[in-house]
């Protein structure tokens, strides 16, 4: 992590759903992701806590998001691949 952002642009993880309904369209969707990835989220400066609240960097957040959703598929893809390349040598 090279700089870090002003703590004021650290936002309610509700607030850093805004415009990301269509991958979190539930606020518990959110939160079981950030159950999931807090960690890596904190590495990336994308997730801090202060006191009790967990807060996120919104476009960290979003640039995480990506990200992860890209290295998911790509690690899937490379699983199903191999079979579907079978079921067309087959076909």
């Amino acid at each position: 992590m090279a700089t870090l952002p002003d703590p004021s642009e650290f936002v309610h993880p509700r607030e850093a759903r805004d415009g990301l309904t269509n991958l979190f369209p539930s606020e518990h969707s959110l939160k079981w992701f950030i159950r999931q990835n807090r960690c890596s989220l904190a590495a990336e400066g994308a997730a801090i806590i202060v006191g009790e609240r967990l807060l996120l960097h919104p476009g960290r957040f979003r640039n995480y998001v990506l990200r992860a959703g890209l290295e998911r598929a790509g690690s899937t893809l490379e699983v199903v691949t191999p079979q579907f390349a079978v079921g067309l040598a087959e076909g």
